[in-house]
């Protein structure tokens, strides 16, 4: 770490027990080894936000590189282009013959239509169809 080998270690606590006292000197190492994660916290915590700060530099690069192929695009198509292809794709929608939109009903009367040759039966007629609140009444049940 800092060139301290076991020798050196146990001269600093000898020193401090000198010095601080057997009384004190659990209360010295608590306090000491408190600051010491304290300082390990607080220098996470600066790394993070550098870290943070690199990560915001990218995304100002990467917001860049995106405006600056926005302006390309924007640069190439103009709206007089827009405007004259609208013009011309609308002039070649005159050309076409326009058919009227089908509605609902048409439709409905196209696939209800009957085919050449073929009949309706006869048994289509409103009264051969219950009504749909009323059931038929059931053979096998009781009562």
């Amino acid at each position: 770490m800092f060139g301290i080998g076991l020798p050196e270690l146990i001269l600093i606590l000898v020193v401090a027990l000198v010095v601080i006292g057997p009384k004190k000197l659990p209360d010295v190492a608590k306090a000491l080894g408190r600051a010491a994660g304290e300082f390990r916290r607080a220098t996470s915590d600066f790394k993070d936000a550098i870290d943070l700060d690199e990560d915001l530099r990218e995304l100002k690069d990467v917001k860049e590189s995106i405006s600056d192929l926005k302006n390309g695009v924007r640069s190439k198509i103009s709206f007089d282009d827009i405007t004259s292809g609208l013009s011309s794709a609308g002039n070649a929608d005159d050309n076409k013959t326009t058919e009227t939109p089908k509605t609902s009903d048409d439709v409905i009367d196209d696939s209800a239509a009957v085919p050449d040759g073929a009949t309706l039966p006869d048994s289509d007629t409103a009264d051969d169809i219950p009504p749909v609140d009323q059931k038929e009444p059931d053979p096998n049940a009781r009562g």
